[in-house]
């Protein structure tokens, strides 16, 4: 069995201890594909939806939180140099239409694990801001106080990986999954040593075939109109027994407003 940590990033084989998944450096880009059992979705559904890229070359998701501000893993932007990434936004295609705007800076959440992906979070703040119209939106960030019912409904969206060669790999999907007990993520991945906290969640189908995939890294995983979860890491793609796991977005609330006042 396979062992991939961080979705779009780092194929890990099964060993005493978890490696760190790779990072963008300056002039290696990685990531690419699409949501695997999913839908396609036009951007106008799913408004808040960024492609980050580096070098002009898609490499993961992100959430648009404010006109200058957006949300995404810090396995996609660790190790990179912040003048090289980009977003797209407003287009259902991650390389092309929309609009691009260059990033000014990069914040990784300071507690960021490469090891064990614990607190799995970057923020992205813009050079120039973002004009909001049907195709561009803020989405609405969890708060605390705010917990998700388990079984709840869900969605994620990205350009990962389908493992269906007759779907595009240019166009937006999405995929509906439950949120999970999330004893069932920490017992699926025990293996791997004690990496599951309660800095996570864990969402998916115990049946496999649904599920984010490559690409899809630092993508919104939306419950009842807010953003949940970033899109973090899990085993291969939409494997029976093996949920996806998701960076919680609620714990970092405060850290959000104290580094960008969103």
């Amino acid at each position: 069995m396979e062992f991939f940590l961080a979705f779009a990033l780092q194929v890990l084989f099964v060993c005493a201890v978890i490696a760190s998944p790779a990072a963008p450096k300056d002039g290696q880009v990685v990531g690419d594909g699409k949501i695997v059992g999913g839908y396609a979705v036009e951007i106008e559904k799913r408004p808040f939806q960024a492609a980050l890229m580096y070098r002009n070359r898609f490499l993961c998701g992100a959430s648009i939180i404010s006109k200058k501000w957006l949300l995404t893993a810090a396995h996609c932007t660790k190790g990179g140099k912040d003048k090289h990434f980009s977003v797209r936004v407003g287009s259902t295609h991650h390389a092309s239409g929309g609009e691009v705007f260059n990033v000014h800076e990069v914040i990784n959440h300071p507690d960021y694990d490469r090891d064990t992906v614990n607190m799995d979070f970057a923020l992205l703040k813009l050079k120039e801001p973002i004009e909001f119209n049907e195709k561009k939106q803020p989405i609405h960030l969890s708060e605390l106080w705010e917990p998700v019912a388990l079984n709840s409904r869900c969605t994620v969206s990205g350009w990962g990986e389908t493992r269906d060669y007759t779907e595009s790999n240019d166009s937006l999907r999405a995929v509906d999954v439950f949120i999970l007990d999330p004893e069932v993520c920490r017992k699926a991945y025990s293996k791997f040593g004690d990496i599951y906290n309660e800095h996570m969640v864990c969402a998916g189908h115990m049946d496999g075939g649904k599920d984010a995939c490559f690409g899809d890294s630092g993508g919104p995983l939306i419950c009842d109109g807010r953003h949940v979860g970033v899109v973090s890491w899990g085993a291969d793609c939409a494997l029976a027994g093996h949920p996806g796991v998701y960076a919680k977005s609620a714990v970092i609330r405060e850290w959000i407003r104290e580094n960008s006042g969103v």
